[in-house]
């Protein structure tokens, strides 16, 4: 039991309940954050493909031992989980948090399989028939049904650092460390973890790994939940820096780089609106508004910014 959860835990890692009990409800319905390992065999474009019936055969992918607690101090709780096959060995690490809703799972893996897939599944209690994926500068909707042919072949899709589903009263966001392949059928979510393909290359991504993911159960929808702020402060860790930063936030957009401009007179600032909201922000000083060639196309002191729009400003040296 933590402050946010009661949670209850097999001995190959998976969440068999997690009661919430600030939002007072159960989270889980089925398989919740369990690793399943399946045949697959793409045929010609064997490193692009996955096949939409990869389902149909699983490999066996079992738990060497007990659960048991690797860490505890007064922010967290960890529990380690070995599973493994007769050729490849992972350890799940779930770490709890006194202070974050986060669930946070590091997986280190001696990966040593040909034609698998391994795939983390998670099965909420949650009644939706749309998804919501990061992208670079913002979300896209995805449906998580297959009424038409169309959504049977987005059976597997692309995502950046978060997914999410959810009701009108919360939901669950992944957020991920660099696993950009993931499934959505009605309420399951499987996050891609690993392949081993043998064209183009035929040792592709034998060895170890070490990768985390994060689940995240929230109140509300995802921008109030501030789900991508979240997954961006999961991936990019505070680092020290050997410069100063004296501009403006430009909160709530989202930095994207900063550069020298190109003729060197100018400090090249570009922004994204990332949860489809319009606003303006006043700035402290007048900044070039430029394009992404950086001609410079005016002045001001205000930026008005729409949803998903991209937005580059030029500071005078």
């Amino acid at each position: 039991e933590t402050p946010f959860y009661k949670a209850r835990l097999s001995a190959d890692g998976s969440i068999s309940a997690l009661y919430d009990k600030e939002l007072r409800r159960e989270w889980v319905e089925g398989d919740f954050n369990k690793l399943r390992l399946f045949v697959d065999c793409p045929g010609n474009y064997d490193a692009w493909d996955i096949l939409p019936n990869y389902r149909e055969k699983e490999a066996e992918l079992s738990a060497r031992g007990n659960l048991t607690l690797a860490e505890s101090d007064n922010e967290s709780l960890t529990l380690s989980a070995r599973l493994g096959t007769e050729k490849s060995a992972i350890q799940l690490n779930i770490r709890f948090f006194r202070r974050s809703r986060g669930i946070e799972v590091e997986c280190n893996v001696d990966w040593n399989e040909k034609h698998k897939l391994l795939k983390a599944e998670f099965v909420p209690n949650i009644l939706t028939r749309k998804a919501y994926c990061d992208t670079s500068a913002g979300f896209i909707e995805r449906e998580t049904h297959r009424n038409t042919t169309w959504q049977q072949a987005r059976f597997e899709c692309c995502h950046h650092k978060w997914c999410d589903i959810g009701e009108s009263g919360g939901g669950i966001a992944l957020i991920n460390d660099g696993k950009y392949g993931v499934g959505f059928h009605n309420n399951r979510m499987s996050l891609s973890l690993l392949r081993a393909t043998e064209r183009p290359d035929v040792v592709s991504d034998i060895g170890k790994h070490s990768f985390s993911y994060m689940i995240l159960p929230h109140a509300d929808d995802h921008v109030k939940a501030d789900v991508n702020r979240i997954a961006l402060q999961y991936n990019t860790p505070l680092v020290k820096a050997d410069c100063s930063w004296c501009f403006d936030t430009f909160e709530p957009l989202y930095l994207q780089a900063v550069k020298q401009s190109e003729d060197g007179k100018m400090t090249v600032i570009r922004l994204c609106e990332q949860n489809g909201k319009r606003g303006e922000i006043k700035l402290s000083q007048r900044v070039k508004l430029l394009n992404m060639l950086e001609d410079i196309e005016g002045e001001t002191e205000t930026i008005e910014y729409k949803p998903f729009e991209i937005i580059t400003i030029g500071i005078q040296k």
